[in-house]
């Protein structure tokens, strides 16, 4: 259970930071920026995506939490994600690497697990993708456009949830970790009474949103209500990675299992390597 529960967790952060500027998200719940992956071509780039988290405690303890996901993604807009699980202490299981590989040009998913050495196959849909562009289920979504890097420029307001205020700025363009980015600012604040708050709550996330990755690089949350957190891509190489990431490697077993699930419910394996078809 708490193998899935972070599987799940690392992969709602990953849409969410992957999102190009705009809506604002807050950490520790379900939020407007959680969506469908997008498929993105021409943009390849290999990094590594590093999640803090810090919440300050009313008697004064802290909370804090790092995490870390290798992500890859080819210039036909293929994805591959490693995630590193640590079972809990005591268990006497060793830490595995759980692979997931979108391949929307073949229309697959693989979902790999290290400790047993079997993967799962999905359908997906099959992206019609244009080169530089963002494509959803069903076709092609133009890349959203960058915020204005005047930072002159009157700042947006708009209402959020709740009648909250949220006011957007622009922060101009700078180098983030080896790649360009263009930075806004979303001021969210939350009047006293809305969620119980004796006083006026502030949030504010910052965004750096790179145009040639078509993607965010980094974010930062402060969030007085949820916690505060930062997440960066790190390590970060803005070329084609190895197409043997993108196939699922040999000694792997596939494993199918029908749904309905219970007793009697049918599985099918078979291995991938030399002579065997994928």
């Amino acid at each position: 259970m708490k193998t899935g529960i972070f599987a799940i967790t690392a992969f709602c952060a990953t849409v969410a930071f992957a999102q190009g500027p705009g809506a604002f998200v807050r950490p520790g719940g379900p939020g407007r920026g959680f969506g469908a992956e997008r498929v993105v071509t021409g943009a390849p780039y290999s990094a590594v995506e590093v999640h803090q988290f810090q919440e300050q405690l009313a008697d004064g303890n802290t909370i804090n939490r790092t995490s870390q996901i290798t992500l890859y993604r080819d210039t036909n807009g293929r994805t591959r994600t490693e995630v590193t699980v640590t079972p809990p202490s005591g268990s006497g299981k060793q830490p595995f690497t759980m692979v997931t590989i979108s391949d929307h040009v073949a229309g697959k998913q693989y979902i790999l697990d290290s400790s047993t050495m079997t993967f799962h196959t999905n359908r997906i849909p099959v992206a019609n993708a244009v080169a530089g562009n963002r494509s959803g289920r069903g076709g092609n979504a133009q890349a959203r456009t960058a915020p204005s890097t005047s930072g002159s420029a009157t700042p947006a307001v708009r209402q959020g949830r709740g009648g909250a205020q949220i006011t957007r700025a622009a922060l101009g363009s700078q180098m983030k970790n080896g790649a360009l980015a263009t930075g806004t600012r979303e001021t969210e604040v939350i009047a006293a009474g809305k969620v119980g708050n004796a006083q006026p709550l502030t949030v504010t996330r910052e965004t750096w949103y790179s145009e040639q990755l078509k993607r965010n690089v980094e974010v930062r949350v402060v969030d007085p209500q949820h916690g505060d957190s930062t997440t960066e891509l790190t390590n970060l190489v803005a070329a084609e990675p190895s197409a043997a990431l993108f196939e699922v490697p040999s000694g792997y077993t596939e494993k199918n299992v029908r749904r309905g699930g219970g007793p009697g419910f049918a599985r099918s394996s078979r291995p991938v390597g030399p002579g065997s078809r994928q």
